[in-house]
């Protein structure tokens, strides 16, 4: 299985989106913090590299998270990675529980994570996915990561 490691503010949402004119056309019953296009583009990733999607964003921590990125159209969400944030405070590490979740789920071929903040291990490093938080996930990162899951290997 491939997995995709989503984090979602600066990736879904992002600095260029709140003041875009799609963004002022949105009426309150939509999503307004979770540009469509995004979505779209991570349905796309999904369906042409047959990967998964688990949550790695501290959103995870409000049990409505996923019935919200549903509502937005996200598909393939599988699950969410642990929650340390608030057990271990300043030594919390986002890296700490993808590499839990990983370890917990052998039949993991390939994965990538894609976030606006480097706080991973080492031997993460290649599978990550630098997000700019002014641009969000971005055409151009959609390819990448494309490309990163059709060639990486987990290791």
């Amino acid at each position: 299985m491939k997995i995709i490691f989503l984090d979602l503010d600066g990736v879904v949402n992002y600095d260029k989106w709140y003041i875009s004119e799609e963004y002022q056309k949105l009426t309150p019953d939509q999503e307004l913090d979770i540009d469509p296009k995004v979505i779209d583009r991570l349905n796309r990733l999904c369906l042409e590299t047959s990967s998964k999607i688990v949550i790695a964003s501290s959103w995870k921590v409000n049990t409505y998270y996923k019935n919200r990125l549903e509502r937005a159209g996200l598909e393939n969400i599988i699950d969410k990675t642990p929650d340390f944030i608030f057990i271990k405070g300043n030594d919390y590490c986002r890296g700490e529980e993808i590499d839990m979740w990983l370890k917990a789920h052998d039949n993991i071929e390939n994965y990538i994570i894609i976030d606006d903040v480097k706080d991973f291990y080492e031997e993460q490093l290649p599978h990550f996915l630098h997000i700019n938080p002014h641009t969000g996930f971005t055409e151009d990162d959609y390819l990448v990561a494309r490309n990163m899951l059709s060639t990486c290997v987990n290791g």
